[in-house]
């Protein structure tokens, strides 16, 4: 219905448009009709004047102004010929034009005779059949008025019928869209009344749920702080725990180590070189037992919070030269080979020297245990984001590398990438774990990029000042 509204407005609104350009037309065509007819009107007083003087040059002057009017009839025509015309008005305009230029050509012969003729009786003759000749230009003019004015009352007729009609559209459909409009209010407000007695008793419903969903919270919230405090309770004695057992068996493992050399001295001096392979495998085994609880006693502090950071300056070359000296032997198990590819300007750093060693050396031993005849980098720069400077410690190995899925596991308690990698390399998956940890309570952090298939890259990223916790872990 909205639509139909506008549609009729639209249509008024052209109605009125054409209205306006019909009566401009006609006021045009009319003006320039109102030329044509003062023109006629005045070439006969022009030529009535020419008549009458007896003065040569009155009478050239009184021919300048018949030229003058003549042209400005000449003028009025072909504006009007220009326009939009009917048929019946196109044909009385070449009528007009044809008795204009008879009309015209016969003054011109009187004009003659005026000027060159003294028969006064013989002019006097031919100025009437001029004017004869003009009124019947004259009245060739009317008619064109006539059909003009006829035209221009029946089109603003239709315009105006059109006008009347869209506009008593326009007053049925606002009529119907009134009652309509005053049927759907009511059934509106009857349908809202319904719905805000439906709304009003979920309200009621949904305040009692949610006062019993409230008490099912509180009572759940409680039941939980109960179980967390349990947890923690045994989270803590879990650690201490496991920092009395890793004490109590380094103790016993510290001595095995320590019989089992002074075994392998005497061996060597009383020369029984066959017992010298046992006690080797002796030491290798209790080395290896010795190094998974100390792992597990750090992992262990780190959990209870009692692992003690003790930060000091010292030089980063060297202690990536003292770590390429203690890797060496690793490297000749599985045939690789360690490239170094340092800054030159590295500096110092300000940070725990014995816990950075421990990463470095974990993640490298990592990567000699994973790569086979390959090479493994070991990268160190200083560079400055953040307002912070920073050092990058980095070691890439051509390795067997670690599969996507397993990568967010890495850093995992007990976690390595898969069950097939513990059997085959073996270890409890503790070293990362302890070595993100470690750096991450240095201000610090550790990432890692793999592909499975043709390495890794650990990168140890460090502040190579003293720096707030907030602003290293942003960048970390």
């Amino acid at each position: 219905m909205l639509s139909l509204i506008f549609i009729s407005l639209d249509r008024m609104r052209v109605m009125q448009i054409n209205l306006d350009s019909i009566t401009q037309q006609h006021n045009v065509k009319t003006t320039l009709i109102e030329k044509m007819r003062a023109g006629i009107f005045n070439r006969q007083i022009s030529l009535r004047n020419i008549m009458l003087q007896t003065d040569p040059f009155d009478r050239d002057a009184e021919s300048i102004t018949f030229r003058k009017h003549a042209l400005n009839v000449l003028l009025a025509r072909r504006e009007l010929n220009k326009m939009s015309l009917s048929p019946a008005e196109a044909h009385s305009l070449g009528l007009i034009k044809t008795a204009m230029r008879e009309g015209y050509d016969f003054q011109q012969e009187v004009l003659r005779e005026v000027i060159f003729s003294e028969n006064r009786n013989q002019f006097q003759s031919l100025l009437g059949d001029a004017f004869e000749k003009q009124s019947t230009i004259i009245t060739l003019i009317n008619t064109l008025k006539n059909n003009l004015k006829t035209r221009t009352n029946h089109a603003v007729d239709g315009a105006r019928k059109s006008y009347n009609d869209a506009k008593n559209v326009i007053y049925i459909l606002g009529g119907t869209a009134i009652l309509l409009g005053l049927v759907i209010t009511i059934l509106t407000v009857r349908f809202t009344d319904k719905q805000t007695l439906k709304v009003n008793q979920t309200v009621i419903e949904l305040k009692e749920s949610h006062d019993l969903l409230e008490q099912r919270v509180r009572e759940r919230t409680e039941q939980l702080a109960i179980a967390r405090d349990d947890a923690l309770a045994s989270n803590n004695s879990k650690s201490i725990f496991l920092a009395n057992m890793s004490h109590e068996l380094r103790t016993p493992m510290n001595a095995i180590i320590g019989y089992s050399e002074l075994l392998e001295d005497e061996a060597h001096e009383n020369k029984n070189t066959l017992i010298i392979p046992d006690l080797n495998k002796i030491q290798s085994s209790a080395k290896h037992l010795l190094n998974l609880i100390n792992g597990l006693l750090d992992l262990t502090k780190i959990d209870a919070g009692k692992m003690d950071i003790d930060p000091v300056n010292f030089d980063v070359a060297e202690l990536i030269s003292e770590v390429y000296a203690s890797i060496k032997p690793l490297l000749i198990n599985n045939n690789n080979n360690l490239v170094t590819n340092c800054d030159d300007d590295l500096g110092e750093i300000y940070t725990d020297n014995m816990r950075l060693r421990q990463i470095i050396i974990n993640l490298l031993s990592n990567a000699t245990k994973f790569t086979h005849d390959g090479t493994i980098t070991l990268s160190a720069t200083r560079y400055h984001e953040h307002n912070i400077n920073w050092i990058s410690i980095s070691v890439t190995d051509t390795g067997i590398g670690i599969a996507e899925n397993y990568i967010d596991r890495l850093f995992e308690d007990f976690s390595q990438a898969d069950a097939t990698t513990t059997r085959e390399y073996g270890g409890t998956g503790l070293g990362l774990t302890i070595s993100r940890r470690l750096c991450r309570l240095m201000k610090g952090n550790i990432n890692v990029k793999s592909q499975q298939g043709v390495g890794s890259t650990f990168t140890v990223t460090l502040p190579s000042l003293h720096t707030s916790c907030e602003s290293s872990e942003a960048v970390a």
